[in-house]
């Protein structure tokens, strides 16, 4: 038996017992209690992301309170390891309401009416009653209003404010972090630093990682964060979007963020009621125990329980590997002509430590990062194009751009790595990674040892045209499944002169590339006239539109090119 963290979110306690509006009552409270109590674990610690009450009403926290003092005291929970996050509902707009009319708010005051602390009032009161001198009082100006750090356990709870914006303004109805304030004390708690073998998660109301995909129960500056501050691997508790979910951002390395949130608690919705467990935080990866309500319809029968089912992550990883050893292939430097030595040093160095990523199934939309790291980056040409009739990308795209930034390499690596091991189950015995060009080269090498498997690299292959060292290589080490890794595959006439070239008969080949800028239509007929080569896309989603005139000597007839109606790249 270890300890265990409790996770509720969204009580949405009311001032009367209306059934219409919850399911809070002795009975309910008693069959909650009883249900977390089962569980294996001693739960040690309890995390309440939010909406507390329904409309910040004294009342309403009165009943809070009597029932989280009952489900403390039955749990043998200490105050001390109790997180109370702020929600949307727990931000009064009644007295927002009031200041507005009683002060003769301007136009501007009006506009950063968000920022009037009386707005937590109710909150303050209740919170300060609840902890009853365990913690300070609420500070609605601290980002980060609780800290938990507990050495035993080698954990750290952040309790998070992210109703920084919230009010009765439409424009305000978002989750907002105060950035300076936040940033400000991650520096001076120093979590990279003294803490960085603590497991670590965040605690606050609003979804940072569009669980529900609903853009208004999302964290709107949560992307403007300087998330290093906090030192990956780390987990963020959610609540607001009344269900269960979770998702992996598994960037690179230990480089992971893991996004779990719980439904509501106690409020009557057509949906499940619902809590977490989350067991032995002081291992390396949590363990997520589901539980929902059944027989909602019948309060006799009303209870809980455990959805052992339930399709979700069931270990996110939150701290720094203690003992995971890499494999680093030899030879493993990499040189790409336009960049300079301190940053290829640092990209040897970033290829030669990477450790296992956490395989994800549902990962094919994360592609679509990769084209907004294109657009926002300039990483494309736009315009006319001409290409010769051995096509070659020749800068469509600038792979050497992506691969030079640290955060793309690693969202490209996770992204083949992934494809890779849900399609071989994670089984690369006898597997020959084959890149072609440099870019290649070097996703090529990190994923080599990813997948502990054999490596080899082709710098030129359409100029060289001898492919002796690489038949070689295939035949005396006995490779039965060869993965041949490309960045930019059209016609795929250059995958099929290096796959005549070499011995491909029994064995595996596949093809993956990064982007497939072909018709989709056409991709599973592109290796049609080969019995055992299949082709594996990362990104489909950009296509190249030839110009009926290219490769044919005709630039003349092409009213386009004739009259320079666009940016034109002549015979490429």
């Amino acid at each position: 038996m270890g300890n265990a963290i409790l996770h509720i979110s969204d009580l949405h306690i009311v001032g009367k017992a209306d059934k219409s509006k919850t399911r809070l009552d002795d009975t309910f409270q008693k069959r909650f209690i009883d249900a977390v109590s089962k569980s294996e674990n001693k739960i040690k610690y309890i995390v309440i992301t939010g909406d507390i009450a329904d409309k910040a009403q004294e009342i309403q926290y009165k009943n809070a309170l009597a029932f989280l003092n009952a489900v403390v005291k039955e749990l043998k929970v200490d105050k001390k390891n109790v997180v109370l996050c702020p929600g949307n509902h727990d931000v009064d707009w009644d007295i927002l309401r009031d200041i507005v009319k009683n002060e003769d708010v301007s136009e501007n005051e009006l506009t950063n009416i968000h920022q009037r602390v009386e707005k937590y009032n109710n909150f303050k009161k209740f919170y300060t009653e609840f902890y009853d001198g365990v913690k300070p009082e609420f500070d609605a100006n601290n980002s980060v209003f609780d800290l938990i750090i507990n050495d035993e356990d080698k954990l750290i709870i952040l309790g998070i404010n992210s109703c920084f914006r919230s009010s009765q303004q439409k424009e305000d109805q978002i989750g907002f972090i105060n950035k300076e304030s936040f940033e400000y004390k991650l520096k001076k708690i120093d979590l990279k630093g003294q803490y960085k073998d603590y497991g670590k998660i965040l605690a606050l109301h609003h979804n940072p990682k569009d669980l529900s995909h609903e853009t208004h129960h999302n964290l709107l500056n949560w992307k403007d964060i300087d998330k290093d501050l906090i030192g990956y691997p780390f987990t963020v508790l959610c609540g607001h979007i009344h269900g269960q979910d979770g998702e992996a951002i598994d960037k690179n390395d230990s480089n992971s963020i893991f996004y779990l949130s719980t439904g509501s608690l106690t409020k009557n919705l057509e949906t499940e009621n619902t809590f977490n467990i989350y067991c032995n935080p002081q291992n390396e990866a949590l363990d997520v125990l589901y539980y929902s309500s059944f027989d909602k319809g019948n309060p006799e029968k009303y209870g809980w329980q455990h959805l052992t089912e339930k399709n979700a992550i069931k270990k996110p990883r939150f701290r720094v590997s203690q003992n995971h050893t890499v494999k680093k292939p030899d030879n493993l430097d990499v040189i790409l002509d336009d960049v300079n030595e301190i940053d290829r040093q640092d990209l040897n160095r970033m290829l030669s430590q990477p450790e296992n990523l956490i395989v994800k199934k549902n990962h094919k939309n994360d592609s679509r990062v990769i084209l907004d790291f294109i657009k926002d980056r300039n990483l494309f040409k736009s315009g006319h194009f001409h290409w010769k009739n051995g096509f070659r990308s020749h800068g469509f795209i600038d792979i050497n751009g992506l691969v030079s930034q640290r955060d793309s390499l690693e969202l490209i690596t996770e992204l083949i790595y992934n494809e890779l091991c849900l399609k071989f189950s994670n089984e690369f015995k006898d597997t020959l990674l084959l890149a072609t060009g440099l870019e290649c080269n070097i996703i090529g090498a990190r994923l080599s040892v990813l997948m502990d498997c054999g490596f080899s690299y082709i710098p030129e292959p359409t100029k060289e045209g001898d492919f002796s060292e690489i038949e070689k290589q295939i035949t005396s080490e006995h490779f039965k499944r060869i993965i041949l890794l490309k960045d930019i595959l059209f016609t795929a006439d250059h995958s099929k002169e290096l796959l005549s070239a070499i011995n491909i008969e029994n064995k595996e080949i596949f093809v993956l590339t990064l982007f497939y800028c072909g018709k989709k239509v056409l991709k599973n007929s592109v290796f049609s006239d080969y019995k055992n080569v299949n082709l594996i896309t990362i990104c489909d989603d950009i296509e190249i539109i030839q110009c009926e005139y290219s490769g044919k000597g005709q630039l003349d007839n092409c009213s386009i090119y004739k009259n320079r109606l666009e940016t034109i790249y002549e015979e490429c």
